[in-house]
């Protein structure tokens, strides 16, 4: 299928990217430094280790799908190279399908990559890998495939600072529109009830995804909320891709 070259096209053109082994490298030097904390720490080995691991994790998954994923669609513009794919059998809408499945699959690779070195460190430091840790890094791949479709989005309406701006606006709001949407209720402040309300069916909930803390307490997530996240994370995807479809349609190419 025309979809898998593009996509296979896209992780390799990725997997050439200087900023991916970047981040490979700040990813394991924050692993390291979590065993250098945590020979400090009394008591605190499990938790900072975790948290630091996963925490690179997640800021790896965030800058591919943001940065990476804004210039996948410009860059091909700017060098007038989507003018000859175009001119093959291929739509524009499979053209934003394969970008997103191409920086996907790095994404999966590099999350995978990432939680082996995690495990290493963990067997290292006589840590158990537990069930709510594989959750945990599902979580971010659901959340790093709605960013994805939200960048290119952007990308597609867009310039590549501002798709970059709007995404990154989007995924802090995204994480703390729950929390602000609960105490503007529970406050019970009418003028900002009717924002949080506004914002809270606006905004992606990313927070859905974060399953980060339950690794640290070893709580495993109900498979019902896994079960929903998983469906809203889809249909996030959907809607946002067809967005992106429909935009890069009508977009002037010329």
């Amino acid at each position: 299928m025309i979809i898998n070259i593009l996509a296979i096209n896209t992780f390799k053109e990725i997997m050439r990217d200087k900023i991916l082994y970047s981040l490979i490298v700040f990813s394991i030097i924050l692993m390291g430094l979590s065993i250098a904390l945590s020979d400090l720490s009394f008591g605190e080995k499990s938790r900072i280790t975790l948290n630091f691991g996963l925490t690179a994790i997640h800021i790896s998954s965030v800058i591919l799908s943001i940065f990476i994923g804004s210039s996948l669609v410009l860059k091909e513009l700017k060098n007038r190279t989507i003018m000859t794919l175009l001119t093959r059998p291929l739509s524009r809408s499979t053209f934003i399908l394969g970008k997103f499945v191409g920086l996907l699959m790095v994404i999966v690779t590099l999350l995978l990559g990432l939680s082996f070195v995690l495990f290493g460190i963990m067997f290292l430091m006589s840590i158990p890998v537990t069930a709510p840790f594989f959750i945990a890094i599902y979580g971010i791949i659901l959340e790093a495939a709605v960013l994805t479709s939200l960048t290119l989005f952007f990308s597609s309406l867009s310039k590549a600072f501002l798709a970059i701006s709007f995404s990154i606006g989007v995924f802090f709001t995204g994480h703390w529109i729950e929390s602000f949407h609960y105490f503007s209720t529970k406050g019970g402040l009418v003028r900002f009830q009717s924002i949080s309300d506004s914002l809270f069916y606006a905004i992606p909930n990313l927070e859905r995804f974060n399953w980060r803390s339950e690794v640290i307490y070893n709580r495993l997530a109900d498979t019902s909320t896994i079960a929903s996240a998983s469906f809203y994370a889809v249909i996030l995807c959907a809607f946002l891709l067809t967005l992106a479809f429909f935009v890069f349609t009508k977009k002037d190419l010329a």
